[in-house]
């Protein structure tokens, strides 16, 4: 049997690696904060420099390794060094933010960056942080589609000055489950989660907002790690994704009486 003909090389789609930035810094590893910040500056300009696709930032509150905040603010320090590198946020939490705010620092994340904006926003899970805000934890979900809505009506409506350069920036929905995966769709954004069983509540959304299926957009995270000696790699790496999988599941669980 013959095996099958390669695509050629003009058929073929390119992959874009992108590098994703929480900041955490814990004490296990801790090193002095300006130093961390400026470590991570520095290694975002060499991967721009290297050729990656995009650099992300995430947000959260209230956790004791320091985790990133404010990613729109790291995200402008980013495009002020980078030339090529999209700039994303994966993600923002809207209902936390009033949206007047959150569509003034994006159109200056994609002003300095000469228009590499995406911006994902997404509704949270830990009920400190909406407290910390003086948010309504039980109504995440509304007030983050509100929010999104408005985000979205104040730039088309050139209602915040300086406008993005981009006619309007790439927004993605960071959403988990049907609820939000729906909330993306009425509100004609990309959904940054790949998952079949989503995806039809996706595309109801979709249909509700009166947005055409064949604009669907989805993109996710995978982590992913290159080494030529995985067994060593894992020695290192390990600790560190430990760490990280049980603050989140602590995270979750803080607020809720289970902790």
């Amino acid at each position: 049997m013959t095996p099958p003909t390669p695509p050629a090389p003009e058929e073929r789609h390119p992959v874009d690696v992108g590098l994703l930035f929480d900041l955490r810094n814990p004490d296990a590893w801790h090193r002095p904060w300006a130093d961390h910040y400026a470590h991570t500056l520095e290694l975002c300009e060499e991967a721009d420099r290297r050729g990656v696709g995009g650099l992300w930032f995430t947000e959260h509150h209230l956790f004791e390794d320091g985790y990133l905040p404010q990613p729109l603010t790291f995200a402008a320090a980013v495009a002020a060094r980078t030339r090529r590198a999209r700039i994303g946020t994966s993600v923002v939490l809207p209902a936390l933010h009033h949206p007047v705010d959150l569509a003034e620092q994006a159109a200056l994340v994609d002003l300095i960056s000469g228009g590499r904006l995406e911006l994902g926003l997404g509704a949270g899970y830990r009920r400190p942080e909406y407290a910390l805000f003086g948010a309504e934890f039980g109504r995440r979900f509304q007030h983050t589609e509100r929010n999104i809505a408005e985000i979205l009506r104040l730039w088309r409506e050139r209602e915040v000055t300086p406008a993005p350069i981009q006619d309007q920036p790439p927004v993605w929905g960071g959403f988990y489950g049907p609820r939000g995966a729906r909330i993306a769709g009425r509100l004609g954004l990309g959904l940054l989660h790949i998952d079949r069983t989503v995806h039809e509540h996706y595309l109801k959304g979709l249909a509700e907002g009166g947005h055409a299926p064949e604009t669907a957009r989805v993109s996710d995270l995978l982590p992913i790690i290159l080494s030529n000696d995985p067994e060593a790699a894992w020695q290192r790496v390990g600790p560190h994704l430990l760490h990280q999988l049980n603050s989140y599941r602590q995270g979750a669980l803080q607020g809720t009486g289970l902790e």
